[in-house]
């Protein structure tokens, strides 16, 4: 069976990636009814890239920087399609990302929301393959999860019955309406293969460990009721925790880790737990580090 897929671009000074992006788009063997690219107010000489680059998509350019929620709030509202694609400017498809997938949805009469596995290309080029499985909301408490919008498509109606995403969020609204639809629908399909790719940028907005994980802990504190095992649920809170205060630790930003260590123990979750978990993580990092060294060769001969 046939369906409509609107594919949703938010966009915010990609020029440098925009063209790749869409000519992933257009090489899909399923062609989307339509592209529809949201600029969330980028600088005028990115806007213009934009513009000649998405000769043959449907444009919005915001007035004023909303952020990427809001971004795709306004494309899914302008989308035609039956179905919303998502796809972040500087990620790709594999050509057969959408063909892959509305296979699994033809399959699956009751399927709202379907992911895919991706690949990962690290600053330095390094990829990492990750295969993915059905996500539920259980799943949601093993942090983090790798499950990101340019890997998803949803129902448009679906997205509009859970509230769409939450433009009050920085970040981490993803993970936010993700658990919201997996509280109500029950879970994402899956093609396991990786058919996107996700370019990791040093400056991303996730890098920035001060807002990612305040939106992070934000949204596993505001669902510690939904989840039926409420222990793993606080575990997984956490975890929130215990990864933030370990990347401050790497990062040398102790300030950061103070104002963090405060709000856990606010969240009732135990400061000594957190503390020795965090040591126990720096030691185990450092025996990695130090195990991979002596089996390139680093470790000198007696």
């Amino acid at each position: 069976m046939a369906i409509s897929i609107s594919v949703v671009i938010p966009y915010y000074n990609g020029g440098a990636f925009i063209a790749e992006a869409l000519a992933s788009v257009r090489a899909q063997t399923v062609a989307p009814i339509e592209i529809v690219i949201v600029d969330d107010a980028s600088r005028p000489s990115e806007g213009e890239i934009l513009d000649r680059e998405a000769y043959d998509c449907v444009v919005v350019h915001l007035p004023e920087n909303r952020g990427p929620s809001a971004a795709r709030n306004v494309g899914i509202d302008r989308a035609r399609g039956e179905w919303i694609a998502f796809l972040d400017c500087d990620d790709l498809w594999d050509p057969r990302k959408l063909e892959r997938q509305v296979e699994v949805i033809n399959a699956h009469p009751d399927c709202r929301a379907i992911h895919c596995g991706m690949r990962s290309v690290l600053p330095d080029g390094t990829q990492v393959i990750n295969k993915k499985g059905e996500i539920g909301l259980e799943d949601f408490l093993v942090f983090p999860l790798a499950i990101f919008p340019s890997a998803v498509i949803m129902r448009r109606d679906t997205l509009i019955e859970c509230g769409l995403f939450d433009p009050t969020m920085g970040v981490c609204h993803d993970l936010d309406l993700f658990l919201r639809f997996c509280s109500k629908f029950g879970k994402f399909y899956v093609v396991p293969d990786p058919l996107v790719t996700r370019r990791i940028q040093p400056g991303g907005v996730s890098r920035n460990i001060a807002s990612f994980w305040k939106d992070a802990e934000r949204v596993y504190r505001d669902f510690l009721i939904t989840f039926p095992d409420d222990h793993r649920a606080r575990r997984a809170l956490r975890d929130v925790h215990t990864d933030m205060a370990l990347r401050a630790v790497y990062t040398r930003d102790f300030n950061l880790m103070g104002r963090r260590l405060r709000r856990a123990t606010r969240r009732g979750v135990p400061l000594s737990l957190v503390l020795s978990r965090v040591a126990w993580r720096v030691l185990r990092n450092r025996m990695a580090t130090s195990q991979r060294s002596r089996s390139s060769g680093g470790e000198s001969q007696p």
